[in-house]
């Protein structure tokens, strides 16, 4: 594996939007759901050299040495998201956030405040979960 980026780096943080509800609703097919979430989330950073920190249930959190082959990655999952026949019906939904900031190692972690305000904005996308979206070319 190779060394994770430092100096400038482009952060990522994901998560299934509404993923509790959509547990509850699909039960037992949830699992096929989210190895499938894993599965495009792993191809679209891997495309894109994206160095994988960690994942926690649903979510990802990846570096990339630009913004380029970050927003790359990002159009290429969500494309890959749209496109997917997932089970029962569901439509999965995934908030990213990006930021590009100093990439300063901490253990096998990053610390700093590139790495708050990357999952700040995630987050954020969480606020605008009610907002009708356009449908992706």
């Amino acid at each position: 594996m190779a060394a994770p980026p430092t100096g400038t780096v482009t952060f990522l943080f994901t998560d299934i939007e509404g993923s509790t509800g959509l547990l509850q609703a699909l039960g037992e097919t949830y699992r096929s759901a989210q190895d499938r979430h894993d599965e495009v989330m792993r191809a679209a950073n891997t495309a894109e050299d994206g160095h994988l920190v960690r994942t926690v249930g649903d979510s990802f959190f990846v570096t990339f040495t630009g913004p380029a082959p970050a927003v790359r990655a990002v159009v290429a999952a969500q494309r890959r998201f749209q496109a997917n026949d997932w089970p029962a019906g569901a439509h999965l939904r995934v908030r990213m956030g990006l930021h590009t900031g100093q990439g300063v190692p901490g253990g096998d972690d990053y610390i700093g405040i590139g790495v708050n305000r990357a999952a700040r904005i995630a987050a954020a996308a969480e606020s605008c979960a009610s907002v009708p979206r356009p449908e992706w070319p």
